[in-house]
């Protein structure tokens, strides 16, 4: 069976000021004697629009978002063993878009992303089975963003839009982090406490498009 749900409704705040919430929920499952097999998803959405004036206004997003799926054997021939793994987003996003003229748009603004992932718990559910448990270690990163861009649209015929964004995205604890030979063997083991950051890549991205 499966099933998919959606809901949305808005706020009128003020004058200036609109409340957006929306949320969306699925699910697929498959069950016969050897085989279990479901996913899912989950996501939730909270948005508030702001009006300055005729020509600036802001959107503040908070979202959240689930992915899970769920393995499953069973059966005289088969040892019973169950999958489960989930991936968690946790995102902010503060933006404005604002109109000095008719024919130019400017957009501007900053994101967060928490990322929370752990890929994989299986366990047995027999007595004497070979594989007892097995717990792949998880992973927890954030990714930040900065953009500006800017669009301009002399006519209805075409548009050219161009920007930059400043993206940064960090490792966070707890985890490790192998070092290995010329021939791929593991030398050196580099452990990280919990919440403790490391591998952080930076970098600008520009952007240019004709449409």
């Amino acid at each position: 069976y499966f099933y998919d749900v959606n809901m949305k409704f808005n706020v009128i705040a003020g004058d200036n000021d609109r409340l957006f919430f929306s949320t969306y929920l699925g699910r697929d499952v498959f069950r016969n004697d050897i085989a279990n097999f479901d996913f899912g998803n989950r996501t939730m959405s909270l948005r508030w629009n702001h009006l300055f004036s005729s020509r600036l206004f802001s959107n503040l997003a908070l979202v959240t978002s689930r992915y899970d799926y769920y393995l499953g054997t069973g059966g005289e021939e088969f040892q019973s063993i169950d999958w489960n793994s989930v991936l968690n987003d946790y995102s902010l996003k503060y933006g404005f878009m604002w109109f000095p003229e008719a024919d130019h748009q400017v957009e501007y603004g900053i994101q967060s992303i928490y990322h929370s992932i752990r890929p994989g718990h299986v366990v047995s559910r027999e007595e004497n089975a070979t594989l007892n448990e097995i717990r792949i270690p998880a992973a927890n990163s954030l990714e930040h963003g900065l953009y500006l861009s800017h669009t301009w649209q002399p006519d209805s015929r075409w548009s050219l839009r161009y920007g930059l964004r400043f993206s940064l995205f960090q490792n966070i604890g707890a985890g490790q982090v192998f070092s290995f030979d010329e021939h791929y063997n593991i030398v050196d083991t580099t452990r990280y406490k919990s919440g403790e950051f490391f591998n952080t890549f930076l970098g600008l991205e520009p952007r240019i498009g004709v449409s």
